[in-house]
């Protein structure tokens, strides 16, 4: 399961400047999914696993953060700083859900 919760944690993707409250578009989703999938079959696990993980882990992402939210984690990442608890407690709940159904 840890595997699965630091590849949900890797949203890679770089951003430019954009407007609060506005939702995360989706091609930065597809691309972190992307980067999730590969990060979780680097570490051995099956596409077959990770994908469906993945899948779910960034449809949640997108329906349930905005895209300042999202940036503010993508920042404390790039400054190997910890994102805002409450983005780190909303991610995990969202990677053990989704772990749970990609079993």
């Amino acid at each position: 399961m840890r595997y699965l919760l630091a590849a949900a944690a890797l949203p890679l993707a770089a951003l430019g400047a954009v407007a609060q409250a506005e939702p995360i578009p989706p091609d930065l989703l597809a691309g972190d999914r992307r980067s999730c999938v590969a990060a979780c079959t680097s570490q051995g696990v099956a596409v077959a696993r990770c994908k469906p993980y993945c899948d779910c882990t960034f449809k949640r992402v997108g329906a349930e953060f905005t895209l300042e939210e999202y940036q503010a984690g993508l920042a404390a990442q790039r400054q190997d700083q910890a994102p805002p608890q409450a983005l780190v407690e909303r991610m995990a709940a969202i990677s053990k859900a989704c772990a749970a159904q990609a079993q």
